[in-house]
């Protein structure tokens, strides 16, 4: 029959009540759950509410949406009593839940340690790979592996040494009023996790907005990937950086100044792939060019270059090249193009695409557009003839400023250097002398 008010037995059987100070005697021991506003079998027990919380929990993570996520299982009780490997099938995993028994004992650092073992075994280290522990009491058995000679200390550096040795994260749930909640929430912050206290009715929606965060986590997480004299075994953690050198293939020369110009906004509607051009001013030197991408959730998949120097359309980027799933792959909302490939003088057509893996096209943004930098001659040479040097340097800044003013530069100082000429001969004659300044 169903109730409003139920009981927890030992934490192994429930009983139905009519109020909560039937909760006493040889009614019932232990505590009540009231239900927020909800009718419940009364037969259900805190082994079912956690049975319901790891099935709600391996769906979220196998979600349809998010491939290529495995869930393992380890249940313990004074030792490991059972596992069930990395996997993505979702009915062997219920059915996997669906054996687990009440027993004694509360060995958390055995299944803390169990799990890395099975994480590092099973998975690669560029995953994003995290343990979710769920405990209704305190930890009461110790673990050689941690040697701290206390069991509550145990489990505590087992979440240490998951995070400090594999980058594991560690999540801990307390259920129910008899869980240690002051352990459970240092476990989970020397695993850079969170702590969750949770009574019966909540445990489901607990378990599920864990793995939201995990999946959603798991699903923005972005990798890079680097050659060089990179040690094995090298971590990179929340606070690492990677420092980087980068030549470009054409550099300023003598006289020469640095332009970056944006192209217009590729506009319209998104469309697969998004297509726009740019013109690059005819004598300059390309230095740069790269194209945006406005990816929201997907990622930037393609991008593709049409000019003289292509000859057509030439695949420049193709986020396939490096995985299928692009999930562990980082997102360049910013793609380099080949300057060798983009034409001065001439207008230049470029595709860019995005995607939720491969071959799955999800267009491109309004708001894309290209900035490329330019080398363009700053120096200019001796003009007419003038009466005095101030004239000839006038002159010469303004041929200057009109110079620069096609590419929207606008002049604001100039230098100006003189070379003395000695040693000529006299010669015969009318002499006429010409001096000329430039800047």
């Amino acid at each position: 029959y169903v109730c409003n008010y139920y009981c927890v037995l030992g934490g192994s059987k429930s009983c139905g009540v009519d109020t909560p100070d039937d909760c006493t005697g040889n009614i019932c021991g232990g505590g009540c759950f009231i239900p927020f506003g909800h009718w419940l079998d009364c037969n259900r027990t805190k082994l079912d509410f956690a049975k319901e919380a790891d099935k709600d929990f391996v769906d979220t993570v196998l979600n349809d949406s998010f491939p290529g996520n495995n869930v393992s299982l380890v249940a313990y009780e004074s030792s490991v009593d059972s596992t069930y490997n990395l996997t993505s099938n979702k009915t062997a995993l219920h059915a996997e839940i669906d054996s687990y028994t009440a027993g004694g004992g509360t060995c958390i650092c055995c299944g803390i340690n169990r799990a890395v073992d099975m994480l590092a075994e099973q998975s690669e280290p560029s995953r994003r790979r995290s343990i979710v522990v769920m405990s209704d009491g305190e930890a009461n058995v110790e673990c050689s592996r941690q040697g701290t000679g206390d069991a509550k200390q145990d489990t505590i550096q087992a979440a240490c040494d998951a995070y400090d040795n594999y980058n594991i994260t560690v999540y801990t749930v307390g259920f129910g009023d008899d869980a240690d909640e002051n352990t459970l929430n240092q476990t989970a912050q020397c695993g850079h996790g969170e702590y969750w206290f949770s009574n019966a009715t909540e445990l489901a929606e607990t378990f599920r907005e864990i793995a939201e965060g995990i999946v959603n986590a798991s699903y923005f997480a972005q990798t890079v990937e680097v050659e060089g004299n990179i040690s094995l075994g090298t971590v990179l953690y929340g606070d690492s950086y990677i420092s980087y050198n980068y030549t470009p293939q054409n550099m300023l020369g003598f006289g020469e100044v640095s332009v970056t110009q944006e192209s217009d906004r590729f506009g319209g509607n998104i469309s697969s792939p998004k297509e726009g051009i740019f013109d690059v001013p005819a004598d300059t030197k390309i230095l740069d060019a790269k194209v945006t991408s406005y990816s929201s959730q997907y990622w930037t998949s393609t991008t593709e270059l049409n000019t003289p120097e292509t000859g057509g359309w030439m695949n420049v980027f193709n986020l396939s090249a490096y995985g299928s799933d692009f999930r562990e792959l980082g997102d360049p909302y910013i793609v380099n193009l080949p300057v060798g490939m983009v034409s001065a003088g001439e207008t230049n057509s470029i595709r860019i695409d995005t995607a939720l893996g491969a071959g799955n096209g999800t267009g491109g943004s309004p708001d894309d557009r290209v900035i490329y930098s330019i080398g363009v001659n700053g120096l200019v040479g001796y003009g007419d003839l003038f009466s005095t040097p101030e004239n000839a340097t006038a002159d010469a800044a303004e041929r200057l400023k009109d110079m620069l003013a096609q590419y929207n530069i606008t002049l604001v100082d100039t230098t100006t250097s003189s070379q003395a000429i000695g040693g000529v001969p006299t010669l015969w004659g009318p002499l006429t002398m010409e001096v000329k300044i430039w800047i």
